[in-house]
C-alpha cells in the first residue's frame, strides 16, 4: 500500500504572505511549491504545480496565467526565478526552507523517548502536518479563497483549541458570517480541522457558548476538555 504523503506547514506562513500584499493565488502557488519539498536551484514545469495542488493533469490556460502570477508574487520573497523557458522555470528554494523549519523535521523524526510532551505540544502549536490528498480536496472545494481562510485559521490556533463566535471570525477574516459557515463545513468534512459546535448557553446572559476551533489530531482532546467545561459549569450553563 502507498504512504499516505504528509507535508509539514507552519500555521502562520499564510497569514503572513498575505500580510505581505501576496494574493490568495500566490499563497495557493506557495503552497504548491512547498508541498514539492524542492531544495536548491531546480526546474519545474507549471503542470508539475498544478498536479501538486489539484491532482488534476488537465490544466486550463487560465490556471497557467494564474500559476505564472503567483510565482511573479513569491519571487525575491520565498523563492528566487532563475531563468523561464515557456512553462519550465528555474528557481532556487532556499528561502522557503529556514534553518527553524528543518530542526524542527528533525525534532520530529526523532525517537520518542528523545522528544518529551512539553516539546512536541510546543512544535504543534507552530507548525501542523496536512496530507497532500487534503489539500487537494480543501482546493477543489473552494480555490485559492478557502486557502487563505484556512491558513487564517490555522494562524488563529495556537494552542490546543481556541474559542470564537462568527462575529469574532468575520471581524478577523474580513468575510461575511455565511461565508464562514460554507469554509468551516468545508474544511470540517476535509478533516483540516475541528470544530466543536456547543448548543448551550449561559443561563445568566442566554448567550451561546462560543464554537471550539482546533487541528482535526486533536479532537478527542477538544471534546474531552468540552464536557470536563459543561460538567465543572453546569450550575451557569442550561
Amino acid at each position: 500500500m502507498d504512504m499516505i504523503k504528509e507535508v509539514m506547514v507552519d500555521k502562520g506562513i499564510g497569514t503572513k504572505i498575505l500580510k505581505e500584499g501576496i494574493s490568495n493565488n500566490g499563497l495557493s502557488i506557495y503552497l504548491a511549491l512547498f508541498s514539492l519539498e524542492l531544495k536548491n536551484t531546480r526546474l519545474i514545469h507549471i503542470n508539475s504545480i498544478y498536479y501538486e495542488l489539484t491532482n488534476d493533469k488537465n490544466i486550463s490556460r487560465q490556471f497557467k496565467d494564474n500559476i505564472k502570477k503567483g510565482i511573479l508574487e513569491l519571487d525575491k520573497k520565498y523563492i528566487d526565478i532563475i531563468s523561464v523557458s515557456k512553462d519550465c522555470y528555474e528557481i532556487n528554494f532556499n528561502k522557503m526552507f529556514e534553518d527553524e523549519v528543518v530542526d524542527v523535521v528533525q525534532a520530529l523524526e526523532s525517537p520518542f523517548d528523545n522528544t518529551t510532551y512539553e516539546e512536541t505540544n510546543t512544535i504543534s502549536n507552530y507548525y501542523t502536518f496536512v496530507t497532500i490528498s487534503s489539500i487537494h480536496l480543501i482546493y477543489k472545494l473552494g480555490g485559492s479563497n478557502l486557502i487563505a481562510y484556512w491558513f487564517k485559521l490555522l494562524n488563529l490556533i495556537n494552542s490546543l483549541y481556541v474559542n470564537y463566535s462568527l462575529d469574532d471570525l468575520a471581524l478577523l477574516t474580513d468575510l461575511s458570517k455565511g461565508t464562514i459557515i460554507k469554509y468551516n463545513d468545508f474544511l470540517v468534512d476535509c478533516k483540516a480541522i475541528y470544530i466543536h459546535k456547543h448548543i448551550h448557553k449561559y443561563a445568566n446572559t442566554n448567550k451561546k457558548l462560543n464554537n471550539m476551533y482546533g487541528l482535526y489530531e486533536n479532537k478527542d482532546k477538544i471534546i474531552e476538555l468540552a464536557n470536563n467545561y459543561l460538567e465543572e459549569n453546569k450550575s451557569n450553563i442550561k
